[in-house]
C-alpha cells in the first residue's frame, strides 16, 4: 500500500499544469506553477497574486488567470509578491523593509520611537521630539530628564541619600540604593521577623523599625533572638527549638534516676530542662545512695535490714520497726520500767513491755489477776483493789435493797450497809428504787430517768385547739393532768374550725361539718317502694300504699300530711318529688303543698285541716301551693289553677304563677324546690314557676312535709320519689 501511494504522488507532481478546466468533472488539481496564468491547484485564486494580498507585481497587471472569474483586475505595485504584509497601503514599521512599496524603507514608520535632545549625555532629554526608527545624532529615545545639566540625574538613575531627586520620579531620597534597609518591628523588641515588611530609607521611619532580622514572633516583645529561653512552650530565642534542655533559665534540674524511685543518684548526670528528658529515668531530687534499688533513697523508711534505707549514713539505728525491749529476769513477759532499750530483735531475757513490780516473782505482773491476798498482784499500786474474787457492792442507806450507783465499790469484805444491787436514784427514800411503781407525783419513782411520763395512773388526752370540746385524734397523749387545750375526746376532724365537730349541724357548704365522712349529705331519699314510717310521720287521712304516700283518697273534706321526722338545717337545701292529682269529677277547693315549717314551733306536725288551706293553714312557716280549682273567698288564695309561695300562718301569697304546667291531668310531674338563705325557687317539670324570697325570722331547723286537702272535687293527691339534699 505504501509503494502505491508513492507512485501516485510522483505521478501527480510530474503532470504538466495544463489548466484543463474543461476536463470531465471540472478542474483537476495539479501542482501550482506561479505566473503561468493557470489556476493549477484549483483554489480559484489569481495566479499573478501569489501572496494573496490583493496586489500583483507591475509586470502582471491586467493579465487574467484561466478559469478564474474576475482575474486580471487586481492593481499592481506589489514590490514583494512573496509576503502578504508588503503591498501598497500597508503600514510602514521599523523593520528595514519597504512595507508600503513607496520606494522608501522605514519612512514614517508607525512604530518609530520619539527621540529628544540629551544635553548632558545621560541618555535622557527634554521635550523636543523626532520620530525615527534609528536615533538621530544628539537625540535620545527617552525624555523625562528632570535635570538635563546633571548627567547623574535621569529617570531610572539610582536614588541616593543626597536630598536630590536622582531618578526624576518626583520623590527625593526614596528607596535609595545607598540607604539602610529597615524591617518593621511591631513588638518593639529590636528584631524584625523574617519575611516582614521592609523599607529602604536614609533614616529610620516613624514607628518601630529595626535593621536586625530573625524575630520569630513579631507580636511578642519577649520573643526574639538572644532572649532567655523559658519553660512556656514558646521558642523564646528564635533558634528553632522550644524549651530546649540546658538552655531554659527557669528549667528544673533533673538527675538520672535509674531505679525510678523519684531520687537521682548522688553521682548521676544532671540536666536543666522544663520536664523530665526522654527516655524516662530522671528525678528532681538527688541524694540517692543506691540508685539500683528503688526502696533506698532519701526519705525512705528506715527498717531493720542492715541497709541505710534513707541514705542518712545511719544503718538501722533509726529504723521505724525498732522494738522496745525491757529486762525480764523472771520470764513472765513483763520487764522492769527504766530498763527499756530500742533493738531490732529482742534477746531471750527481754520482754516487749514493762510494768513488772516484782521481777523476781513470775506470778506478779500487770497481767496477773488481783486477788484478795494482801499483795499487789497486778502491779497497779493498789493491794486487793479490783480483785477478781472481790464482791461488787453499793451503799444502801435507805434500806430498800438498792444501792446508790455512785457508791459502787469492789471489796473483799462486805459491810452491813452495802448491797450487791445498785440503781437507786434516791438512796434517802425507800419508796424510790428500780422496783417501785411510777405514778403521777413529779418524782422518778422507778429510777428510769423518766418522771411521770410512764406513770401507771396517767389519763388520755387529745389537743382541742379550736375549743369546741372535741380533740384532734392525731394528738393522742397520756398525761398526768390535761392542759387547758386538751380534752378526753378524739373525734374532731378539723381542729382548726370550732364549727366542725361531731356535734355540729351538717349544712350544705361543701364541708363535713359533723365529722361523719359525708360532705353535704342527702338528708332523705326514697322511692317509697318500702314502708317509709321510720323516716316519715304520716298524719290525718294520709297513708302509704301502692309505692307512694297517698295524702287524700277522693273523699270530701279529707286532709292528710307526711313530714320528715328529722329536721334539716335552716340555711340551704334542695327538695324534689313526684306529685300527682287525679280522678277529677267536680269543682271546688282542692290541692296540695310542699311545706317548710319552723321546727321549734309545736304545730309543725300537721294532722288535720280543711280543704280551704290544704291542710297546712295556721302553721308557722311557708309552703309551695299546687292548687287546682277556684278557691272562692279563701283569704288571700288566688283563684283558678296556680302555684304560689304562701305564708302558712295567714295564707298570704308571696309569689304566684297563674299559668303553670297542668297540675291535675292525672299524670305524675316533677316538682323541685330550692331554698338558699331566704331565696326560694320552684320548678314544675323543669319550668320555673316561683323565684322569690321569704320574710321574717329564719329558723335554725326546718320541718319539711307534704299536705293535701279535698273540697268539692273529691280528687286524690299523692307524692312519690322523695329526695332532700344539698344543691350541687
Amino acid at each position: 500500500m505504501i509503494a502505491v501511494l508513492l507512485l501516485v504522488a510522483c505521478t501527480t507532481k510530474t503532470t504538466p499544469d495544463t489548466g484543463d478546466t474543461a476536463a470531465p468533472g471540472g478542474c483537476v488539481p495539479r501542482e501550482e506553477v506561479p505566473y503561468d496564468g493557470i489556476d493549477g491547484d484549483c483554489d480559484g485564486a489569481d495566479d499573478y497574486d501569489v501572496d494573496g494580498d490583493g496586489f500583483v507585481p507591475d509586470e502582471y497587471v491586467g493579465l487574467p488567470t484561466a478559469g478564474v472569474a474576475g482575474s486580471g483586475s487586481l492593481p499592481g505595485g506589489d514590490c514583494d509578491d512573496g509576503d502578504a504584509r508588503i503591498h501598497p497601503g500597508a503600514t510602514e514599521v521599523c523593520n528595514d523593509v519597504d512595507d508600503d512599496c513607496d520606494g522608501a524603507v522605514d519612512d514614517d514608520a508607525t512604530d518609530a520611537p520619539a527621540w529628544v535632545i540629551d544635553a548632558d549625555g545621560d541618555g535622557y532629554a527634554g521635550d523636543t521630539e523626532v520620530r525615527a526608527c534609528d536615533p538621530p545624532a544628539s537625540f535620545t529615545a527617552t525624555g523625562g530628564d528632570c535635570d538635563d545639566a546633571a548627567a547623574a540625574v535621569f529617570p531610572g538613575a539610582d536614588e541616593l541619600c543626597n536630598d536630590i531627586d536622582d531618578d526624576c520620579d518626583g520623590d527625593i531620597d526614596e528607596d535609595p540604593v545607598d540607604g539602610t534597609e529597615w524591617i518593621i518591628d511591631p513588638d518593639g523588641d529590636g528584631y524584625g521577623a523574617d519575611g516582614a515588611t521592609t523599607v529602604v530609607r536614609c533614616a529610620e521611619p516613624d514607628g518601630f523599625w529595626t535593621t536586625v532580622t530573625g524575630d520569630c514572633d513579631g507580636a511578642d516583645p519577649e520573643v526574639h533572638p538572644g532572649a532567655s529561653e523559658t519553660c512556656n512552650g514558646v521558642d523564646d530565642d528564635c533558634d528553632g527549638d522550644i524549651d530546649e534542655d540546658g538552655e531554659v533559665v527557669d528549667g528544673l534540674t533533673w538527675v538520672t534516676d535509674n531505679d525510678h524511685d523519684g531520687y537521682g543518684s548522688i553521682d548521676g548526670t544532671a540536666v536543666v530542662a522544663c520536664s523530665a528528658p526522654e527516655p524516662t529515668g530522671w528525678a528532681l531530687e538527688g541524694g540517692d545512695c543506691d540508685d539500683a534499688h528503688s526502696a533506698v533513697h532519701p526519705g525512705a523508711t528506715e527498717v531493720c535490714n542492715g541497709i541505710d534505707d534513707d541514705c542518712d549514713d545511719v544503718i538501722d539505728a533509726d529504723a521505724v520497726d525498732l522494738l522496745t525491749a525491757w529486762e525480764d529476769a523472771d520470764g513472765d513477759g513483763f520487764g522492769v520500767d527504766g530498763t527499756e532499750t530500742l533493738v531490732c530483735e529482742r534477746s531471750p531475757t527481754q520482754a516487749d513491755q514493762g510494768g513488772d513490780c516484782d521481777d523476781g516473782n513470775p506470778d506478779v505482773n500487770p497481767d496477773a489477776a488481783e486477788i484478795c491476798n494482801g499483795v499487789d498482784d497486778d502491779c497497779d499500786d493498789a493491794v486487793d483493789v479490783g480483785a477478781v474474787d472481790a464482791t461488787g457492792v453499793y451503799d444502801d442507806l435507805d434500806g430498800d435493797g438498792f444501792g446508790d450507783p455512785a457508791s459502787y465499790d469492789e471489796v473483799c469484805t462486805v459491810e452491813s450497809w452495802q448491797v450487791e444491787i445498785g440503781g437507786d436514784c434516791d438512796d434517802t427514800d425507800a419508796d424510790v428504787n428500780p422496783d417501785a411503781t411510777e405514778v403521777c407525783n413529779d418524782i422518778d419513782d422507778d429510777c428510769d430517768d423518766i418522771i411521770d411520763t410512764d406513770a401507771v395512773d396517767r389519763i388520755e388526752a387529745w389537743d382541742d385547739i379550736d375549743g369546741d370540746g372535741f380533740g384532734d385524734p392525731a394528738t393522742y397523749a397520756l398525761v398526768c393532768e390535761r392542759s387547758s387545750i386538751q380534752v378526753d375526746d378524739d373525734t374532731d376532724c378539723d381542729d382548726g374550725n370550732p364549727d366542725v365537730n361531731p356535734a355540729a349541724i351538717e349544712v350544705c357548704n361543701g364541708i363535713d361539718d359533723d365529722c361523719d365522712d359525708v360532705v353535704d349529705p342527702v338528708f332523705y331519699s326514697s322511692d317509697l317502694s318500702t314502708d317509709p314510717s321510720a323516716d316519715l310521720q304520716i298524719n290525718g287521712d294520709a297513708d302509704w300504699r301502692d309505692g307512694m304516700v297517698r295524702l287524700t283518697d277522693k273523699h270530701d273534706d279529707e286532709s292528710g300530711s307526711a313530714f320528715l321526722i328529722d329536721a334539716v338545717p335552716g340555711d340551704r337545701w334542695l327538695v324534689s318529688f313526684q306529685a300527682r292529682i287525679w280522678n277529677k269529677d267536680s269543682v271546688g277547693a282542692d290541692g296540695m303543698t310542699f311545706a317548710f315549717l319552723d321546727e321549734s314551733v309545736p304545730d309543725t306536725w300537721v294532722t288535720t285541716g280543711s280543704g280551704q288551706y290544704l291542710g297546712v293553714g295556721g302553721a308557722t312557716g311557708w309552703a309551695i301551693e299546687l292548687d287546682t280549682y277556684d278557691n272562692g273567698d279563701a283569704a288571700g288564695d288566688p283563684d283558678s289553677e296556680h302555684v304560689s309561695l304562701m305564708r302558712t300562718d295567714d295564707w298570704t301569697p308571696l309569689a304566684t304563677e297563674a299559668d303553670p304546667p297542668d297540675l291535675d291531668g292525672g299524670d305524675w310531674y316533677l316538682v323541685e324546690v330550692l331554698y338558699d338563705d331566704t331565696a326560694v325557687q320552684a320548678w314544675v317539670d323543669g319550668t320555673l314557676v316561683i323565684d322569690s324570697t321569704i320574710d321574717g325570722s329564719i329558723p335554725d331547723w326546718w320541718r319539711l312535709g307534704w299536705t293535701a286537702a279535698t273540697g268539692g272535687s273529691h280528687e286524690r293527691h299523692g307524692v312519690d320519689d322523695l329526695w332532700v339534699g344539698c344543691p350541687e
